[in-house]
């Protein structure tokens, strides 16, 4: 091969003119994606209400990116939280407003009495009872004097009385039934009360 021909192929050699173009597009593109790696979205880069509730995940905001007092009781919707999702001891009486929690939706309780006196060696055994229309809801029994010797004077049984049947079962208590032994030598007054729901 001779010197000439040699140089006449390596001058004959010219790129087309597609090739700058996909040079510079190939350069751009390698630049370009490197500095989209560096862009971040900082909270002063989102306009104020553009970021709304369906543009967020379902459980997305946990408690630790909530501000301290940013959900307030405006911002939550009624009935949104139940007995379930109220952790046991987390409302106390600081955090109930005054008349937050009446008597209205449960009704007024009273309280009724009654008392038997017990001769020294004997048993006996007293009821309490509600007016017609209410209904006991609990009860109890005891001594009108404070004794030290509780091994002599004792309460057999105390519980709700009178109730009504229902498919076999008794229900709506309106009275408390006791018994009681005195072991004494004396006579003591034996006292059963019954507290009353009015509706």
């Amino acid at each position: 091969m001779k010197g000439s021909d040699r140089v006449k192929r390596f001058t004959s050699w010219r790129p087309s003119a597609a090739t700058p173009i996909a040079v510079i597009a190939l350069v751009l593109a390698l630049g370009g994606s490197a500095y989209a790696t560096h862009l971040t979205v900082r909270a002063s880069d989102i306009v104020n209400r553009a970021v709304r509730a369906k543009h967020i995940k379902p459980g997305a905001v946990k408690t630790g990116k909530l501000v301290d007092a940013a959900v307030t009781g405006a911002k939550i919707a009624d009935g949104a939280i139940s007995n379930t999702k109220i952790a046991d001891g987390a409302v106390r009486n600081a955090k109930l407003a005054a008349n937050v929690v009446t008597s209205g939706p449960f009704g007024v309780t009273v309280r009724r009495e009654t008392s038997v006196t017990i001769g020294g060696g004997l048993k006996a055994s007293a009821t309490a009872s509600c007016l017609e229309g209410e209904r006991a809801i609990s009860g109890g029994a005891g001594w009108a004097l404070a004794l030290f010797m509780e091994d002599a004077n004792v309460i057999l049984r105390s519980e709700a009385s009178g109730h009504s049947s229902f498919l076999g079962a008794e229900v709506n208590p309106t009275s408390w039934t006791a018994v009681a032994y005195n072991g004494l030598g004396s006579d003591q007054e034996f006292i059963v009360s019954v507290e009353c729901l009015v509706p």
